[in-house]
């Protein structure tokens, strides 16, 4: 008689359910794997949506302050190191976390899946206490952290495929400095046979295996994915009127978490949009900007203001409400922003570069400039606008998402990485 699977337990660990890109990514997993009948949860520090199988860490009033306690201690270490204060944020040393290893949670499932987990919810010790554990974890990896000296993304620095040292954000830059030395307490985290590795994109596995402490570890590629009952495509004209749009011109949408951020493009946007005004007058476009906007910023084209939007409704219908979608980044682990807009049927323009390609089809779902080439950006942003045929790009747009990172076809990737992982796990 066949042996029936066992039901596998996984418990998905992210230092929050809903702020920010990765929180985002692992929390659309988690309803991604419940709808499809896999028993998940997730354990976060900060909680916001009110499902029972989101658990927090910040369960009462005295575990709030400890961990505010936690991610002030860390930023102000942060901060007395770093050399210019706009980076506090942008390198970790995860030198403060909770010890979740105990955690019913943990005690329960089958395989740990940590994402993102900075800020004062993890450090590396407590990592390596669920290591010890003897569970297989899987760690997917949205930035550059894990195996860099801090930093979560490496900008021009590369000195993470050698040994770091004489890292470019600090004050005191010599051969053994705090970047060298954190790396090299990650050497032994890293190199634990319980920890299996993954990431969003084709791209960020073949970089991440370009550093020292991944030379040797398989890399495994699992895209995100999102709601597709939410993003989907919807009718234009009618997203319009409910954002109080017009309906007579064509809209370029952009979003970014910090648009202050340079990662990000925004100065490569607005120089390709100022370059535009030759081919298009300011009456037959408009702009829809929405992310973390601290000064409003002066276009030759009038910009709508959306900030920062956490109602995913909300997001999609801006998306059906665009022609086109930018995404300037200079790097992306995986481009959120791109596949959210196609599978709202609309195109995206971006750069040849990085995570993005894997998700933009250079003139069947967008266009892929050439790097950091805002002639060429402006380019691809008249492609579209001028494109013959709408309807034809946008049912091609939204294919796209469907054939490669609909929820269905990603939780069985998935689930069939769990008990791969599981099975080698069990026979080491």
């Amino acid at each position: 008689m066949k042996e029936e699977k066992k039901e596998i337990k996984i418990c998905l660990v992210s230092t929050s359910d809903r702020n920010g890109g990765a929180a985002i990514a692992a929390n659309r997993l988690w309803f991604a794997l419940k709808e499809h009948g896999i028993n998940a949860k997730m354990l976060v520090q900060n909680k916001s949506l009110p499902d029972e199988d989101i658990i927090s860490t910040s369960n009462n009033f005295f575990y709030k302050i400890k961990h505010f306690v936690q991610f002030a201690s860390e930023r102000l270490k942060v901060s007395t190191i770093i050399r210019d204060q706009k980076d506090r944020f942008a390198f970790s040393l995860a030198c403060t976390g909770n010890n979740i290893h105990q955690h019913p949670a943990i005690k329960e499932c089958d395989i740990i899946h940590l994402h993102w987990t900075n800020f004062g919810f993890l450090s590396l010790k407590t990592i390596e206490n669920l290591l010890n554990l003897g569970k297989p974890v899987l760690w997917t990896f949205h930035d550059m952290w894990p195996f860099t000296g801090g930093c979560h993304y490496n900008g021009d620095c590369f000195r993470f495929i050698d040994r770091c040292g004489k890292c470019p954000m600090l004050k005191n830059r010599h051969p053994e400095d705090v970047s060298f030395n954190h790396l090299n307490n990650k050497h032994k985290l890293l190199s634990n046979s319980n920890l299996y590795i993954s990431s969003p994109s084709k791209w960020f596995s073949d970089f991440a295996q370009t550093s020292a402490l991944l030379k040797s570890k398989t890399i495994h590629t699992i895209p995100n994915t999102l709601n597709e009952n939410i993003f989907k495509v919807y009718d234009k004209l009618e997203c319009r009127k409910s954002l109080s749009l017009r309906t007579d011109c064509k809209y370029i949408a952009f979003g970014a978490p910090n648009i202050q951020d340079q990662r990000k493009g925004f100065d490569l946007l607005k120089t390709a949009l100022e370059s535009l005004t030759t081919e298009m007058s300011e009456k037959e476009i408009e702009l829809l900007i929405f992310g973390k906007i601290k000064n409003k910023v002066e276009f030759p084209f009038k910009a709508n203001y959306f900030e920062y939007i956490s109602d995913e409704k909300m997001l999609a219908t801006l998306y059906n409400a665009a022609d086109v979608t930018v995404v300037p980044s200079r790097q992306e682990t995986f481009g959120q922003t791109a596949s959210e807009s196609i599978a709202c049927g609309t195109p995206v323009v971006a750069f040849d570069s990085s995570g993005v390609t894997e998700i933009v089809k250079h003139k069947t779902n967008g266009y892929l400039a050439e790097s950091f080439s805002t002639e060429d950006l402006k380019n691809g942003i008249l492609w579209i606008l001028n494109h013959p045929n709408p309807e034809e790009i946008k049912n091609k747009t939204k294919l796209s998402f469907t054939d490669r990172f609909n929820s269905t076809l990603i939780s069985v990737l998935q689930l069939n990485l769990y008990q791969q992982i599981i099975e080698k796990n069990n026979t080491k």
